[in-house]
């Protein structure tokens, strides 16, 4: 808004004051489309055309030319089918070929992979599939990769040359508009689309919206609330950079450039402007406000009454503290303004805001002038004389925002409400900084990410596919684990920066200073892709730790899925280790499979047993695990399962209590949340190499299960026989160095409970998760067996 000049500041006019709060207005005008949404940045970030940290394909580290036949591999990170390549892409291709012969064996077949990387899992699967599948190499008319970056798409090409394009086809497509590729797969179908779509580490690149839930202290949103939009106020990022900056990477020495310069500098001042452009707060701010400020001061906006850029910020600033604190008739309130406007004044004097087209804009012009220039504008440098800075800020939601997560806001409204009474009553306690909660004043806040392209990506796939399944693998969690880290640790905005080389070093951690030159990820909430996949027509099939595809007996497969350390022959390389002894790991949001089934063929396949899939309810179960078997959770954050443990109820009076009781000794917490922490971790461990040694226990139980005894000797046999087999799950698992790769105190102990439960002493209710997976996979072979 631009204020007239002829206002006088030391006459403005009196102002009818009325109790009703700013946060309706805070969405203000038509001109916040010239800024970036999160969503917007992430976009650019990641896969936009100018600076794109994948589209740019500096996500690659591509051979050299003193080294042209060298390896492509990510700078950023290390997929699983990169490091574990080929047995993992061999592991995938049994459970699809399981999944087809569950169909019915369906001709033509096709795989559709999105975000395929480098083509490293194609180019396995292909290959395991031609040697070990024959009849469904045959069905297979074709796997697709649709890839939207194309220097991935030249590198995938590169790397599976030798099924292009016989088996192979690369087509320039987004997961977001996957029923893009329906027409053309038809062409080769018989009528109807038989296909298994699956994707590796692609749901957590989905561009997040990154929200607020708010409300005023002592009234925590109930469910109904929730489901609205005015409890959510959304990040945008603002961009401002050096005058001196500017006018180095423009230059002025001809017509053009002074144009060009003068419309940014212009832009800088009026489009904030645009921002605050409501009678609300012309009455409430802008007038009270001029009358506190000097002369020096508004001369320094002219021909602004204000300076918008730090009347914006300073707006924002005091709502994420409390956004009823800006009221008509609230003294206090233009004194708070007046701080943090000078605060703000002073910070953002000598620079210029910038409108995302301007944004991009200078990002191509020093990109042009060398990657030394684009690093000095983002970082500051030699070549340089200032930088660009980024600032966020929240606004109420868009009517079209609204629309979008309208299905969201219903699916976790009771989660997000339960949530919030949780934290309405112990923030004063857990967050010393919101001491005046304690007296109902201010603004308290749930931080919230959402990822609509999970929606829109099953929704699109379920109009690709007629027949089949969706094979998700990331690393991530339930909501209920999430909402719990947003409980936990309130102060964290769920992005997790992936890039570790010395080039970006001077990003600081900072997921807004260094976009394009850095990978910036999340974790993925896969109750909401499970949630939106049943509202698209899809059906859970399975959800759970991906060594859960390590399962080795399959009903649909003639003969069992071997590990991937028997493929590899022993544990040979680095990936092998890092995939047993997960060692990096966070239980609760390590990698997970999801697996959604639909159509009327193979709606019976399962992973494993049926009853290990971890659960994907829609309801919260804030204090239940998965299984009721053990002791405790290692699928919330430490913390968290801390908490929801002793509190053994979803009721928020059980939960608030458990919280207030935990935070009573903070050097008993914290010991607590260490001890936790280790134990989620090795029994993490300890449940994967039960699931192996249990295999092996089947295999040699396999002989038995069709006697006259039947299941009985397949779940207890007798004493003697007992100790046979155990004895050669004993020899065989040394012989494929599983002692050697988890250490014999480790083996011995999980192998002891394996002994226990076979021999029939296994009595305690509340067990170790490895102790719980034993009886439910030898039910489930029995069954299968016997049927």
């Amino acid at each position: 808004m631009v204020v007239p000049s002829c206002w006088n500041h030391a006459t403005a006019k009196a102002i009818l004051f009325k109790s009703f709060t700013l946060v309706a207005a805070w969405n203000s005008a038509a001109t916040q489309d010239n800024f970036y949404t999160f969503q917007e940045f992430y976009t650019d970030a990641q896969y936009g055309a100018d600076f794109g940290y994948y589209s740019t394909g500096r996500i690659l580290h591509q051979p050299s030319a003193q080294d042209p036949s060298g390896s492509t591999y990510f700078n950023s990170y290390t997929t699983q089918p990169m490091s574990l390549s080929p047995f993992f892409g061999q592991l995938v291709c049994d459970r699809i070929v399981s999944m087809w012969n569950a169909m019915g064996r369906p001709q033509p077949f096709f795989i559709i992979e999105f975000g395929g990387g480098t083509g490293v899992l194609a180019r396995d699967i292909l290959h395991h599939a031609r040697n070990e599948h024959a009849q469904f190499f045959s069905s297979l008319q074709k796997y697709v990769i649709g890839e939207r970056s194309p220097a991935l798409q030249a590198a995938q090409r590169k790397t599976a040359a030798e099924f292009v394009p016989s088996k192979l086809r690369i087509s320039d497509a987004d997961a977001r508009t996957a029923s893009g590729l329906r027409q053309q797969l038809l062409e080769e179908a018989d009528g109807i689309l038989y296909s298994v779509v699956l994707s590796n580490e692609l749901l957590d690149e989905f561009d997040p919206v990154r929200l607020r839930l708010s409300w005023h202290a002592g009234n925590p949103p109930d469910v109904e609330r929730c489901k609205l939009c005015s409890a959510y106020r959304e990040a945008h990022v603002l961009h401002r950079i050096d005058e001196k900056a500017l006018y180095a990477l423009l230059g002025e020495d001809d017509t053009n450039s002074k144009s060009l310069l003068e419309s940014i500098r212009w832009e800088g001042k009026s489009l904030p402007c645009g921002l605050l452009d409501t009678q609300l707060l012309q009455r409430q701010v802008v007038e009270r406000l001029s009358a506190y400020l000097t002369e020096k001061e508004m001369k320094r906006c002219s021909p602004m009454q204000l300076c918008c850029t730090a009347l914006l910020l300073a707006v924002d600033s005091l709502m994420q503290d409390d956004h009823s604190s800006i009221q008509m008739g609230k003294l206090a309130a233009s004194n708070q303004i007046l701080q943090r406007y000078r605060q703000q004044l002073a910070r953002t004097n000598g620079t210029v805001l910038l409108s995302k087209h301007r944004y991009r804009q200078l990002r191509r012009i020093a990109l042009e002038e060398g990657l030394d220039t684009e690093q000095a504008l983002l970082l500051g440098g030699p070549e340089l004389p200032g930088r660009i800075y980024s600032d966020e800020v929240y606004f109420a939601l868009s009517p079209a925002r609204c629309q979008e997560l309208e299905s969201w806001r219903h699916r976790h409204a009771e989660r997000l409400a339960l949530a919030a009474r949780v934290r309405s009553a112990v923030a004063h306690v857990y967050d010393l900084r919101h001491a005046a909660h304690r007296r109902g004043e201010g603004t308290l806040q749930l931080k919230v990410l959402v990822q609509p392209g999970h929606a829109q990506f099953v929704r699109e796939a379920s109009e690709l596919v007629d027949e089949g399944f969706m094979i998700s693998i990331d690393y991530g969690a339930d909501a209920d684990a999430l909402v719990w880290h947003a409980l936990v640790r309130p102060n964290h905005e769920g992005i997790h920066i992936m890039d570790a080389r010395q080039a970006t070093s001077q990003c600081a951690g900072s997921y807004l200073a260094c976009p394009g030159l850095q990978d910036i990820t999340m974790t993925v909430d896969f109750t909401e892709a499970a949630g939106a996949g049943r509202v698209a027509g899809w059906k859970t099939a399975a959800y759970a730790p991906i060594f859960h595809l390590e399962f080795a007996y399959d009903q649909w497969l003639p003969r069992p899925v071997a590990s991937l350390l028997e493929r590899a022959g022993g544990p040979r390389t680095v990936g092998l280790h890092a995939w047993y002894r997960h060692s990096n790991e966070d239980a609760w949001s390590s990698f997970k499979v999801l697996v959604l089934h639909r159509g009327s063929l193979g709606s019976n396949w399962t992973l494993g047993a049926p009853d290990l899939s971890w659960t994907l309810q829609a309801p919260p179960r804030f204090a239940e695990a998965p299984f009721p078997c053990w002791k405790t959770d290692m699928t919330k954050p430490a913390m968290a399962a801390l908490i929801s443990h002793k509190a053994r109820s979803t009721a928020p009076e059980a939960l608030e209590k458990s919280f207030r009781e935990w935070l009573g000794d903070l050097r008993v917490l914290q010991e607590a949340v260490d001890q936790q922490y280790s134990w989620q971790r090795q029994s993490y461990r300890d449940l994967h190499l039960a699931q192996i040694l249990t295999d092996l226990f089947l295999f040699f139980a396999r002989g038995q299960v069709l006697s006259d005894q039947g299941v009985k000797d397949c779940v207890m046999p007798a004493a003697h026989v007992g100790r046979a087999w155990l004895e050669e799950v004993r020899m065989l698992a040394t012989s494929r160095r599983l002692p050697e790769m988890h250490g014999d105190v480790m083996f011995n102990r999980v192998f002891g409970a394996l002994a226990q439960y076979v021999h029939g002493n296994a009595t305690n209710p509340k067990a170790e998760p490895y102790e719980c997976i034993v009886p439910a996979m030898i039910h489930s072979f029995c069954r299968q067996a016997v049927a």
